[in-house]
């Protein structure tokens, strides 16, 4: 509901998401983030404890530029992200 609250007030050039949330898997919750138009475009990451072949379908679907499996190296993930170029949408 929060990522909901905040895509609604700001347009974000990256959401970094992690599926295993507490309450529902992150491609749930990015479906419903989809719906808004602050949220449409944006590229997303997703981080997961099981990169399975169905996280990873679901998460092409939705539109997520990466899948990184846990546990993560956040310089290479930092540096990563130091890359992307934010210039062109989606």
């Amino acid at each position: 509901a929060e990522a909901v609250r905040q895509c609604k007030a700001d347009t974000p050039d990256l959401i970094l998401m992690d599926n295993d949330l507490p309450d529902e898997e992150g491609v749930c919750l990015l479906a419903r983030l989809r719906l808004h138009p602050a949220a449409a475009e944006s590229r997303v990451m997703m981080l997961t404890g099981s990169k399975t072949a169905r996280i990873q379908q679901e998460a092409l679907i939705q539109g997520v530029i990466e899948v990184w499996e846990k546990p993560v190296d956040f310089r290479e993930l930092l540096d990563h992200i130091g890359r992307i170029d934010f210039s062109r949408r989606g």
